[in-house]
């Protein structure tokens, strides 16, 4: 296909080369996501972290990336109800946050 350009109108531009920027938040104290935010970055070095979700019935679709940055035993990173151990990927499915990986 030289010269030619291959056109993919649904496909995720990530998968094809393209770059682009997500908004990553940093945290070390309890937070509450926002609609904006996408990766979020949990130091639980200094106590346990809530991370509070919006209401999956209010952002059917969003998709947030949490993940834990430290090692620290008895403290915890929770996001919605889920226990984060080192990563989580959840989705709302219009009804409810869904751990899509973890």
């Amino acid at each position: 296909m030289i010269g030619k350009t291959r056109v993919c109108p649904n496909a995720n531009p990530f998968f094809y080369g393209a770059s682009f920027s997500i908004k990553e938040v940093n945290t070390a104290g309890t937070y509450i996501a926002t609609e904006d935010d996408f990766t979020i970055l949990a130091n639980a070095t200094a106590g346990s972290i809530t991370i509070t979700l919006p209401d999956p019935t209010t952002c059917k679709g969003r998709v947030y990336v949490i993940k834990r940055t430290d090692a620290t035993s008895g403290n915890t990173v929770t996001a919605g109800t889920k226990t984060v151990s080192g990563f989580v990927i959840m989705q709302s499915d219009g009804t409810n946050w869904q751990v899509i990986a973890e």
